[in-house]
């Protein structure tokens, strides 16, 4: 059970390292690096239209300028298309924090989860930099896709086992409950409790970007004895 519940965390680090591919093709761009002299002149925006995002399945991308202005703001929901996404302010204040900062992205790129208005969100954010990731950097680039049923769906294929997640914090099933409890209080990275006798159950806690929980994975798998 231990070795499903690490093959479903490698199957969510692959996703973040997908996301990070494409992040790294955009920001480490001339085209994005020239674009960044002037933005209020230039125009990038047909770079992100809706089936490049749906091709590179990201949902919001955003650039920052280094004086801490949002340049460019796009985000598509395709189950929501009416949704505006999440706010500049909510952004700012994102921006605001130490990790999200340019001097915390030079030192590393940032690839993890961060909990949006609407929900958690799989996010890469990288310096603007030349196509030989060199030059003077002009700003930090973010590109972010909504975690929901269509990751579970891709990490449930990938480990041939049924995954689930709630908010660290939910009170919705009372497995989750007892297993949150067991994480926080042990020393473990897993807990496995069965939940019948033809069924059994591994936990682990996914901690965001700023190494905070957020959410609490559950892989069930068939009891072979």
């Amino acid at each position: 059970m231990e070795r499903d519940v690490e093959l479903a965390i490698s199957g969510l680090d692959l996703e973040f390292r997908n996301l990070a591919d494409s992040a790294n093709d955009y920001a480490y761009w001339d085209r994005m690096y020239e674009y960044m002299l002037n933005p209020k002149k230039a125009d990038i925006s047909g770079e992100f239209l809706d089936n490049e995002r749906a091709q590179l399945n990201f949902s919001l991308v955003v650039i920052r300028n280094t004086q801490g202005e949002i340049v460019f703001l796009h985000s598509y929901d395709p189950e929501n298309p009416a949704q505006g996404g999440p706010s500049r302010e909510f952004l700012r204040r994102i921006f605001a924090l130490e990790r999200m900062g340019s001097e915390a992205i030079a030192m590393r790129p940032q690839d993890g989860l961060i909990e949006f208005p609407d929900g958690p969100y799989i996010v890469s954010l990288r310096l603007i930099l030349t196509s030989r990731r060199s030059g003077q950097s002009r700003g930090v680039f973010m590109l972010a896709r909504k975690f929901e049923e269509g990751e579970i769906g891709r990490l449930t294929s990938l480990t041939r086992t049924s995954i689930s997640f709630e908010p660290i914090d939910s009170r919705n099933s009372p497995d989750f409950s007892v297993a949150r409890a067991e994480l926080r209080e042990g020393d473990r990275e897993v807990e496995v409790i069965p939940l019948s006798g033809r069924v059994v159950a591994g936990y682990a806690m996914l901690a965001d970007i700023f190494h905070q929980p957020l959410l609490l994975m559950r892989v069930e798998t068939p009891r072979p004895i």
